[in-house]
């Protein structure tokens, strides 16, 4: 069974990461130190409960917020850019295969 953590971030956010079933003692610690290393100092982890049975949809994970030993969905954070947002938009704008052109190469790379 994979083992699951909480961490609370000093900022408020949550972010919750399944470990591998597979890893056990030594190997299971080496990866949960590199995990919290990656983390902003001051991370601290707690058990998880799944967002299912908190009643948390993971759509809105982004907005999960630690309060008062709960976690809550804090509907103040805004959503996150859509990173394509700007290939899409330069997509439409083509009036031209020359244009069309240029946007998926930009969408493909150089």
């Amino acid at each position: 069974m994979a083992q699951e953590r909480m961490y609370l971030k000093p900022d408020g956010s949550v972010q919750k990461v399944s470990f591998a079933p597979w890893l056990t003692g030594d190997d299971f610690v080496l990866e949960e130190t590199r995990i919290l290393q990656a983390m902003p100092l001051g991370t601290t982890w707690r058990p998880w409960s799944d967002a299912d049975e908190m009643g948390l949809s993971r759509r809105n994970r982004h907005q999960w917020r630690h309060q008062n030993g709960r976690v809550i969905v804090d509907s103040t954070v805004p959503d996150p850019p859509d990173p394509r947002q700007a290939l899409k938009q330069e997509i439409a704008a083509a009036t031209t295969v020359a244009d069309l052109k240029a946007a998926l190469l930009n969408l493909v790379g150089p």
